[in-house]
């Protein structure tokens, strides 16, 4: 988290110093570029779960519109450790769910009405303890901050760059929390069953920008890039049978 902050400031401050530096105000130049920095970043993580629903087409979800689901919500983050999140839907019939979120207090779950409509109950359970183990290993909060900050920088020729201010470790998350979203369920056979169902079942969120794919339970876009973190659903499986 502060080697994101630390390289979005330097982004900023940098060609602020160099205009400075140019015009000959040497002694404004360190001052202003450090107060613009700071000013820019702090505004660009102000509203990010907001930003990021709207980015994602998500709309907010009450108990009484997804009974199940906010059921499941708080008993899940009630096994994993985390605050209930907040809720949102995707009116896709994609089945996918999306989490996000950077501070300390409840991160965002959101999840596709394809997911709600075809996933039975412990199905959705084992996604959702999925979606807020990701959570509790604290990946979510590296990716939604990356994309908050560097969003305008994520395509193109600096997106490998991007991504690897990400880390390596956001792939390793996706694996680990499949294995405790089925251990939380105590039924592994749910997650495989859910997985399994994927293969046949589209995944695709158009709305999703290539820096918040690692927020996603599965693969959202069909193209391979360096956002790219999930595994194949065969090589979940797998690993999941093994448990």
């Amino acid at each position: 988290m502060t080697r994101l902050v630390v390289a979005h400031a330097a982004v900023v401050a940098v060609p602020v110093l160099a205009v400075f530096l140019v015009l000959g105000l040497w002694l404004l130049a360190l001052p202003v570029a450090l107060v613009v920095a700071v000013g820019v970043t702090v505004w660009r993580t102000r509203g990010i779960d907001a930003r990021v629903a709207r980015t994602i087409d998500a709309r907010p979800v009450d108990d009484d519109e997804a009974p199940r689901l906010a059921a499941l919500a708080e008993t899940m983050a009630m096994a994993v450790g985390v605050p209930v999140p907040r809720l949102w839907l995707i009116e896709s019939e994609s089945g996918n769910a999306v989490s996000w979120g950077v501070s300390n207090g409840p991160s965002n779950l959101a999840v596709t009405t394809g997911l709600l409509e075809t996933t039975d109950l412990i199905g959705l359970e084992a996604v959702v303890g999925h979606q807020l183990s990701v959570v509790h290993g604290r990946a979510v909060e590296v990716v939604t901050l990356a994309a908050a900050l560097f969003g305008p920088f994520a395509r193109g020729p600096l997106a490998p760059v991007v991504a690897s201010l990400v880390g390596a470790d956001v792939q390793q998350q996706v694996e680990r929390a499949d294995i405790a979203g089925a251990r939380t369920t105590r039924y592994p056979p749910a997650m495989v069953g859910v997985l399994d169902a994927l293969r046949s079942a589209p995944t695709r969120l158009e709305a999703i920008p290539p820096a918040l794919t690692g927020l996603c339970f599965a693969a959202p876009h069909h193209h391979e890039g360096p956002f790219s973190v999930h595994p194949p659903l065969d090589d979940r499986i797998d690993l999941l049978r093994e448990i």
